[in-house]
């Protein structure tokens, strides 16, 4: 019996369109019992895990570690702290754990032992009229000094570049600028009080 071409193509095709399903359906079989091992694994090693775990548990239990450990770190720490506040003697109220023993937060008024003590004495004063003098004070040295640099009297400081002289005066007279308007504020904050004390002495 003879064959055409055409016929014997198409043959050939559907046998090997067969061969390819019938591989494919093999490995989705193969990949199933991947899968179903794969999970038996996990499930295996999750229950191991947990087995583990409770005789671990257990252990503690029984030697009467559970809890008391804890508690007996905590007492611990405790303790610590109490002997760290007793012996810093920067310690003030509200101080962080993991505080920097040079930048605090805020300067304790009370420490007989501060840390700055050029800033309690500018910032802490005791009225505002104090505050005034010595921003006054230092007003007038500035002015001294810039006199000296006027006469050519004031010596340059180490390291300084040739346009320190010009350099400085427009600093000292920036710095005048400023005090003169904080001179003025301060002047009119005295006369509100002058005249609020002459009101409360004027009334009955």
């Amino acid at each position: 019996m003879c064959l055409d071409d055409a016929t014997v193509h198409l043959r050939i095709r559907t046998a090997i369109l067969a061969i390819i399903d019938d591989v494919k359906r093999e490995d989705g079989r193969s990949d199933d019992r991947n899968n179903d091992r794969s999970g038996s694994d996990k499930r295996e090693a999750n229950d191991e895990r947990r087995a583990r775990s409770r005789e671990r548990q257990d252990g503690y239990s029984r030697d009467g570690r559970s809890g008391g450990s804890h508690n007996e770190k905590e007492e611990g720490q405790d303790s610590a702290a109490a002997r760290k506040k007793a012996e810093d003697p920067y310690w003030y109220p509200g101080k962080g754990k993991f505080s920097h023993p040079t930048k605090m937060p805020s300067q304790n008024p009370f420490d007989p032992k501060p840390r700055n003590p050029k800033r309690t004495q500018s910032c802490r004063t005791e009225s505002p009229g104090h505050r005034h003098e010595c921003i006054e004070r230092k007003h007038d040295r500035r002015e001294q000094e810039l006199e000296a640099l006027a006469n050519g009297t004031l010596r340059p400081p180490p390291g300084a570049g040739p346009n320190w002289a010009n350099n400085r005066e427009a600093t000292l007279a920036k710095y005048a600028k400023a005090t003169n308007r904080r001179h003025k504020k301060h002047e009119k904050n005295m006369r509100k009080l002058a005249e609020q004390a002459a009101g409360q002495a004027a009334e009955p």
